[in-house]
């Protein structure tokens, strides 16, 4: 829609050169979906619902009958998925003009309390603990005197630390700024979603592609158990410091004033009463 265009391209002429994106390469595309039935890029965030996007596209691209089929694992690995990257440099330019082109987005810090829970605190996940967790509580944590072990988990506030001190080439996809992945000043998207919508903006989505004949979005309501995102929003960050909480913040302001979301105050984090963090673009 032109309408996410417009909204979004005042805060592109705010910000610094690099987000012109007049030199994206091949390799910035790893994350564009393609459909070429459906003439739709759909760039994908990490912890913005990309298991199931990636599912509808496998679908849409004929590889499967229904999202249904189609585990988590197989989504995310199945090397099915056609990607931007793959394609010629006069391919990728014919796309990103004539295809309807959409992207979802997320609040940042529930973004990275979402790859906190996902990625620290799952027993599955120890390939990032092996990764990123040693580093981290060996840099982090306090008076440590024996070795680290698979038992030790990193603390949200550790984390959040570690993000703070982290140089920008070293961020992990999860935990990357999401205007990094999507470029949403170099890519005139048609329509932009966001996770706290996500219900009614996946439908949205969906008829502009040109798909919602084809494909519903999965149900993740029926999946979805435990606390509800203010009161994990507050147990978590009640355990970092207002200083961490505003130097966190800030790194992911470039997110805040693209994508039009309304930053939260640390104490209405704290009491679980601030209001919807999302504006509609």
């Amino acid at each position: 829609m032109s309408r996410s265009r417009q909204r979004i391209s005042p805060a592109c002429k705010n910000q610094s050169g690099e987000l012109k994106g007049t030199s994206l390469h091949k390799s910035d595309f790893v994350n564009f979906l393609v459909s070429n039935r459906y003439k739709t890029l759909f760039c994908y965030v990490p912890k913005v619902a990309c298991g199931n996007w990636k599912r509808i596209f496998l679908v849409l691209n004929g590889h499967f009958n229904t999202t249904a089929e189609i585990s988590g694992p197989m989504a995310h690995e199945s090397g099915l998925l056609d990607t931007l990257d793959k394609y010629s440099v006069e391919e990728i330019r014919y796309k990103l003009l004539k295809y309807t082109k959409v992207v979802f987005v997320r609040e940042p810090l529930e973004r990275v309390l979402s790859a906190y829970r996902n990625k620290f605190t799952t027993m599955y996940n120890k390939r990032y603990h092996h990764r990123y967790g040693v580093e981290i509580i060996k840099k982090y944590r306090k008076n440590l005197t024996r070795e680290i072990t698979d038992e030790d988990q990193v603390t949200f506030d550790e984390f959040v630390k570690y993000l703070i001190d982290l140089r920008p080439n070293r961020r992990d996809v999860h935990w990357e700024l999401q205007h990094n992945l999507c470029f949403p000043c170099s890519v005139s998207y048609d329509f932009i979603g966001k996770y706290e919508s996500l219900k009614l903006d996946a439908a949205r989505a969906l008829e502009v592609m040109g798909a919602s004949e084809r494909i519903t979005f999965p149900d993740i309501g029926k999946n979805r158990k435990g606390k509800d995102t203010k009161t994990l929003m507050r147990q978590f960050y009640s355990q970092i410091s207002v200083q961490d909480f505003v130097r966190l913040q800030k790194i992911y302001e470039m997110d805040y004033n693209l994508f039009e979301y309304r930053k939260p105050t640390y104490s209405e984090v704290l009491s679980g009463s601030q209001p919807t963090l999302a504006k509609k673009l």
